[in-house]
């Protein structure tokens, strides 16, 4: 699509999702699906929130406080549903299992073998945290987007003390994608221990190579296998496999002398595990991009060899951040922007997403914010942590709000063509144009 089609496309969509919805002639009841209604209105709930949380004093240990134990009751995907999302990632575990719980269909964990399958765990959790989350959120008022819970964040916090299921980096992917696609389901998967003692034994012999490389395989296989089950979309993934990555990892989990090169096991990891995966071309992955102060050549780069591969089906996605750009709409290719260690992976990149905050601490926050929540309570936030995986969640949805709103067609790698081409640059900025799910549904302003 050239400019002038992209242009032209665009205003005749905006005209019609930015009508007010009392222009289209309905109500809550009929466009607004799950939006707090009159009688719960945004003050009301937070009431409620904090008389839950007021009738008992936090805790100072799961031993002394009243506790109720929650596990995920895996669940076939609703017919009616509109996108369904796996999220490869650590630590998800409070979100899903209680404010998120209806829209998560499984949880599955690798065995020692590789393989994947549905493992929910048990956590325990102080019995205000649960009633507002699974009750008062999930089951009455499931569709309410965390910005309207800003009020009470600083008292909800007080009660998380003693949470047994301590929050990860996933916690956060996971509560960006839940809060900005409300109509997704979701599959989360924990990261399979790619350094477990396969990866320490990697160079002792020929053997040890073949039973790791089983190992990714059986994972990889079995993730395709929970992908066409699941009928996933989108598959969300923080992962990277760069040499410094492993280096780093070496260093901390083996022993003996750190390898020369990482150059065969960066391989292994990609012809194993990713390439197997990304075989399903129906299936769009949104990656996180990785950061270098040099130049990524495409295809050929020893030192991110899984990261400069063309995937016809893979979003690798990056950020930045500044206050107030002013990018049109359909994006920039100013890279004034970035800073040197964004620059260097460009060829790489698909799309770079601004977050709206300073650079620097204490991350200011613009008129245009990519989030506007602080605690999300329930689930965290990205508001002060702008970085290429916390950028991934943001792109996925940018990505998932074109293809709902009509702006791009397709799915897998037509769909990540689509939308390459309908942009004239690759910084762009969904929250200044409102271009995600939960403003096109009426759940912001």
């Amino acid at each position: 699509m050239n400019m002038l089609g992209s242009l032209t496309f665009l205003i005749m969509h905006l005209s019609t999702v930015m009508t007010p919805l009392f222009l289209q002639g309905c109500s809550n009841a009929t466009c607004g699906e799950g939006l707090v209604s009159e009688k719960t209105s945004p003050s009301d709930l937070n009431n409620k929130i904090l008389e839950i949380l007021n009738a008992t004093k936090p805790c100072e240990s799961l031993d002394d406080c009243d506790t109720v134990e929650v596990s995920l009751v895996p669940k076939s995907r609703k017919k009616t549903s509109s996108e369904r999302i796996l999220v490869i990632d650590g630590g998800i575990r409070l979100a899903a299992y209680t404010r998120y719980k209806s829209k998560v269909l499984d949880h599955l964990i690798a065995n020692e073998d590789g393989k994947y399958v549905s493992n929910p765990q048990k956590i325990r959790v102080p019995r205000p945290i649960f009633e507002v989350l699974s009750n008062l959120l999930d089951e009455q008022n499931a569709d309410t987007p965390a910005f309207h819970l800003n009020d009470v964040a600083g008292e909800f916090v007080k009660h998380l003390k003693c949470v047994d299921s301590n929050s990860a980096h996933g916690s956060e992917i996971f509560g960006t994608l839940a809060d900005l696609n409300p109509e997704a389901e979701f599959v989360i998967a924990d990261l399979i221990d790619s350094y477990r003692s396969g990866f320490c034994e990697f160079y002792t012999s020929k053997d040890a190579r073949e039973k790791y490389k089983t190992q990714l395989r059986t994972a990889s296989s079995s993730l395709s296998t929970q992908i066409m089950e699941h009928e996933i979309e989108y598959v969300n993934m923080s992962l990277g496999h760069e040499r410094e990555v492993l280096e780093d990892r070496w260093t901390r989990f083996c022993s003996g002398k750190v390898p020369d090169s990482f150059f065969e096991l960066q391989k292994t990891f990609f012809t194993e595990f990713y390439e197997p995966l990304f075989a399903n071309k129906e299936v769009v992955f949104v990656q996180a991009a990785p950061y270098s102060r040099f130049g990524l050549l495409e295809n050929v780069d020893p030192e991110f060899y899984s990261d400069s591969q063309n995937i016809d089906n893979r979003l690798a996605v990056s950020g930045f951040s500044e206050i107030d750009p002013k990018l049109p709409i359909l994006g920039s290719n100013n890279t004034d922007y970035l800073k040197d260690f964004f620059k260097g992976p460009w060829n790489s990149v698909d799309v770079y997403i601004n977050f709206g905050v300073m650079h620097e601490r204490p991350y200011r926050k613009g008129p245009f914010p990519v989030l506007l929540s602080t605690e999300g309570v329930g689930a965290d936030a990205l508001f002060d942590r702008p970085s290429t995986s916390s950028a991934t969640p943001v792109g996925l949805s940018y990505l998932n709000y074109l293809k709902k709103s009509g702006l791009i067609k397709g799915s897998g790698q037509e769909l990540v063509s689509n939308f390459k081409n309908y942009h004239q640059g690759k910084l762009v900025e969904p929250a200044r144009y409102k271009q995600f799910e939960i403003y096109r549904l009426g759940r912001l302003p």
